[in-house]
C-alpha cells in the first residue's frame, strides 16, 4: 500500500514533490529538533486521487488517516503524562466529517 499521510518526522526537504513545499519544510524543521507539534501530511499522490476518484476518500486513505490520528492522540496523552497536564478526548468529530463529506 503506497503512503498518502506522512508524520513530520518520517519526511524531509527532499520530500516536497511529494509532500508540497510546507509539509516538507515542516518534516525538515522536525529533523532539525525545532519545536514543531507533532502532525502529519495528506500527500499530493493522496490529493490526486481525491480528484481522480470524483472526489471521494478511497478505503486505503481512510486507514491511513485512522493510523496516524490514533498515533498523535498517543503522542498528545504521553505529552500529557509526563508534563502532569489532564487531557480528555471526544472521538469521532473529524474523521466522521471526512467520511461522511461535512458535519
Amino acid at each position: 500500500m503506497s503512503e498518502f499521510l506522512y508524520s513530520f518526522n518520517e519526511g524531509s526537504r527532499n520530500m516536497k514533490g511529494l509532500l508540497g513545499e510546507k509539509g516538507a519544510n515542516l518534516a525538515e524543521m522536525t529533523a532539525m529538533g525545532l519545536p514543531v507539534p507533532f502532525g502529519f501530511v495528506v500527500t499530493t499522490e493522496a490529493c490526486r486521487k481525491f480528484f481522480r476518484d470524483g472526489n471521494t476518500i478511497v478505503e486505503s486513505v481512510m486507514e491511513q488517516l485512522h493510523e496516524k490520528s490514533l498515533t498523535m492522540a498517543k503522542y498528545f496523552v504521553k505529552f500529557c503524562q509526563e508534563n502532569e497536564l489532564l487531557c480528555y478526548f471526544c472521538g469521532g468529530g473529524c474523521i466522521g466529517a471526512v467520511r461522511h463529506h461535512g458535519f
